[in-house]
């Protein structure tokens, strides 16, 4: 399934009133189609731009909305493209008009906007990371992929990438299409100019250096180029990892809309938050005592929340915003066989769950037939799709749905079904995101597993349950219950920060955390061949910061010595950190990224299947550990983890003390974590 962006490579408007925008806000599920079943390419009314993403096509699909692209001119980096090139998931602009008396929607123009082109140099999936062109780009689960998945991404393959940036410049990708397999290929990227140098002609986007002394400039000049100014740059990757730019074109020239237009705007939220204005993208947003918000509050308007705006543009780059919806996170995953499909009513039926789709719903065929155009009228009874959603009773709505594989006969009528477990009265029974599991049937030996694909005891498991962990089931589903014949974890774990008097500040209890199995043993640690073989992952930040654990190294018994000035590169002070692990125990040594924090070097000691602390003196640990609503709850060490932290350096508080960074000597920090 191989677009032409690699070859197109050298982002929205119709016209509507605001009552339309409400009444095909994807919240508002009635409205959702107001515009679905018309036709027509005759629109007239006021002038409206439309950002977002594509989420379906027949004709094109955005913020919950179809356009009719008859005669539609389309470009893809503004160069000339074809509606074949178009992809779900890609985010893009588009101009055009609205009918209201009708019920249709035209587009005149669309844009798509491709971020980034080029080599993947870093991999990190579990913490849903890439590095692309030196820029960190973020996947979740309903990122598309086109040519593949993330399991199968190598370092070097060379991708393209379409999404939203966030607060801090990143991109979280909606699309990425893996083009090859290593090779060369033009490299291009976006973003805001940072670290001019005139002199060396030299700037940077994040954290990779461009050269522009050959380039063409479109929209602006060598002498205007501005740290801050947003540009996009093509060109080929020279020694050094330098971009050598052949062009670099002025993003910020051309404001997002007109005076008065009607403006639908998908983005993610920068900071600073006003209590009446925030930054949505590059846009200012206002909002008044009747701005309506649905699925949230103006509370929840935060750094980095995805948000999709409607209203009024009322002056150089400003939203007036008439109704903010904030983006649902899918709570449930199933994968399964179709029983039956309602086109009319865009319903999906899966073992006796009901899997609603609207215009909002990512649609994507992966089977063999590879469809472009891929909608509901699609589907057939047999084929097996994979849904992200959001559950409410028997009822999913599908945030994304895949379909995986064309129909098979007499294939397994089983279903899986992955997200959070809780107790639902105990043993045989739990829940997984609400939906009740019976494990009576499951007694084979190995029908339990942990994270690691190991077999554990039913009791282990259920102890996990009590935890609030993440699981998967296979089974067969008939309302209200699901039998299972084989259920796993997928890991778990929490990590607590305790000032140095022993008192609990922050921490986060959604961790997941994958372990090759290995032991580095290898003492020199600097000159050695220590491997990272442990990855860490969690969305929760500690006091509203977000927090990232990288370059995880496991050790066996043995001692070990770790200078934490190798990695720190702000003038903080740092030292020497020891590290002893008896035997039967297991170390390990991280960099802990948090706030303006870099690098801060940690390290745990580990007893394996042991409650938290369990070499501390009895109710010395009572309150350090997260429940799973994020409380400290005594009595929660009780828990036998996989991996228990100890007081490695003996300060009779659970944990490492941080001797580098901004709090040198103030915290220390420790991590459980369930495989």
């Amino acid at each position: 399934m191989k677009n032409n962006i690699s070859v197109i490579l050298r982002i929205a408007t119709i016209l509507f009133s605001v009552s339309f925008l409400n009444a095909c806000f994807d919240a508002a599920q009635p409205g959702d189609d107001a515009v679905a079943n018309g036709g027509g390419s005759s629109g007239t009314g006021r002038t409206s731009v439309s950002v977002g993403t594509i989420s379906a096509f027949g004709s094109v699909f955005m913020n919950g909305v179809r356009y009719d692209t008859t005669n539609t001119t389309i470009t893809i980096n503004g160069n000339p493209a074809n509606e074949s090139d178009l992809h779900t998931g890609m985010v893009g602009r588009i101009t055009g008009s609205i009918d209201i008396p009708n019920g249709t929607a035209v587009a005149s123009t669309l844009d798509v906007t491709i971020n980034l082109t080029g080599a993947v140099e870093q991999i990190d999936l579990p913490l849903e990371k890439l590095v692309v062109v030196g820029q960190n780009v973020f996947i979740n689960p309903l990122t598309v992929f086109e040519n593949g998945f993330p399991e199968t991404l190598s370092i070097g393959d060379i991708v393209a990438i379409s999404g939203l940036t966030d607060k801090d410049g990143a991109v979280v990708a909606s699309y990425v299409e893996i083009i090859a397999s290593g090779g060369q290929a033009e490299t291009a990227l976006s973003g805001q100019i940072s670290s001019l140098n005139q002199a060396d002609r030299t700037f940077r986007i994040g954290v990779q250096t461009i050269n522009f002394a050959l380039a063409q400039f479109i929209d602006t000049s060598e002498i205007a180029l501005a740290n801050g100014l947003t540009v996009r740059v093509t060109g080929q990757a020279m020694v050094g990892n330098i971009i050598n730019a052949s062009l670099v074109q002025n993003l910020a020239s051309t404001p997002v809309a007109s005076e008065d237009d009607i403006l639908d705007f998908e983005g993610i939220v920068r900071e600073p938050v006003l209590p009446t204005q925030f930054l949505l993208g590059n846009l200012t947003v206002t909002t008044t005592p009747t701005t309506v918000f649905i699925d949230g509050t103006s509370s929840d308007i935060i750094g980095n929340a995805r948000l999709r705006v409607r209203g009024r543009y009322t002056a150089t780059n400003t939203l007036e915003a008439a109704q903010i919806g904030f983006s649902l996170q899918p709570d449930i995953t199933v994968t399964g066989g179709v029983d039956s499909v309602d086109v009319g009513s865009n319903q999906v039926n899966i073992s006796g769950f009901s899997i609603q789709i609207n215009n909002s719903t990512r649609l994507l065929d992966n089977s063999s037939s590879g469809i472009q155009q891929f909608s509901v009228n699609e589907l057939q009874a047999g084929d097996r799709i994979t849904v992200f959603g959001s559950r409410s009773g028997t009822v999913i709505k599908a945030l994304f749905l895949r379909r995986d594989q064309l129909a098979v006969p007499g294939a397994s009528g089983n279903i899986t079904v992955r997200g959070l477990s809780a107790p639902a009265g105990g043993d045989p029974f739990f829940e997984i995101s609400g939906v009740t599991v019976d494990t009576t049937g499951m007694s084979v030996p190995g029908a339990f597993l942990n994270a690691s694909l190991n077999p554990i005891t039913r009791a282990e498991f259920f102890a996990a349950v009590q935890q609030g962990a993440f699981a998967e089931v296979i089974g067969t589903y008939t309302n209200p219950t699901l039998a299972t014949t084989s259920a796993r974890l997928l890991g778990r774990g929490n990590m607590t920060v305790m000032l140095g008097i022993g008192n609990p500040v922050a921490g986060a209890n959604d961790l997941l955390a994958t372990w090759d199995g290995t032991l580095n043993t290898e003492t020199d640690v600097i000159n050695g061949t220590t491997a990272v073989n442990m990855f860490i992952t969690s969305k929760q930040t500690i006091l509203n910061f977000p927090w990232f654990a990288h370059d995880i190294r496991v050790f066996g018994p043995g001692s070990y010595s770790f200078d934490t000035c190798l990695n720190q590169p702000l003038t903080n002070p740092c030292g020497t950190l020891q590290m002893t692990v008896g035997p039967g125990q297991i170390g390990v040594h991280m960099l802990l990224d948090w706030s303006m924090d870099v690098n801060v070097d940690v390290v745990n000691v580990w007893d394996q299947n042991n409650t938290f602390c369990a070499d501390l003196p009895a109710g010395t640990c009572t309150t350090y550990s997260l429940a799973a609503d994020g409380s400290y709850i005594p009595g929660l060490n009780l828990f036998n983890w996989n991996l228990a932290s100890t007081d490695l350096d003996q300060d009779g508080i659970a944990g490492g003390l941080v001797v580098d960074g901004a709090f040198i000597n103030a915290v220390s920090i420790s991590f459980n974590l369930e495989l």
